[in-house]
């Protein structure tokens, strides 16, 4: 009698896992639409963080929040004839608003750096809070 009371429980005990599992499967909630986050953010944040970064070859100024205006050597960071492209897809959005989106710098000696740049809405418009050199994978 113990070893059928043994498989008995061994039975049950799996039932009553693949039971969770449909319960669980069942009660998540679906992946969030590409299009929206619960924060608000879009893909559309980030085609308009992306076309926003085109300033930076013209006025890089404009994208500094109030709080870091003048305290960044921007002739050395972007020089006069850097190109900047910033990847629209590359958008992922914060939890805490704003997001991260990747950018390559070109600069006119040819050379070439990629940055994570991480922005937020102040105001109406979006800033530059930080960038970060990112590694190129090989």
């Amino acid at each position: 009698m113990g070893r059928k009371l043994v498989i008995a429980i061994a039975v049950l005990a799996c039932i009553v896992v693949v039971a969770g599992l449909f319960w669980w499967f069942a009660t998540s909630s679906a992946p969030p639409d590409a299009a929206s986050t619960e924060d608000g953010a879009s893909t559309e944040d980030g085609s308009q963080a992306a076309a926003v970064l085109e300033a930076l070859e013209t006025d890089p100024e404009s994208l500094l929040p109030d709080e870091l205006a003048g305290t960044v050597n921007l002739k050395e960071a972007i020089p006069p004839g850097t190109e900047v492209e910033a990847r629209a897809e590359s958008w992922t959005p914060s939890e805490a608003g704003g997001g991260v989106i990747t950018v390559t710098l070109t600069y006119a000696d040819g050379s070439s750096a990629n940055l994570a740049a991480v922005m937020a809405k102040e105001g109406n418009g979006w800033k530059v809070l930080q960038t970060i050199p990112l590694e190129h994978a090989q």
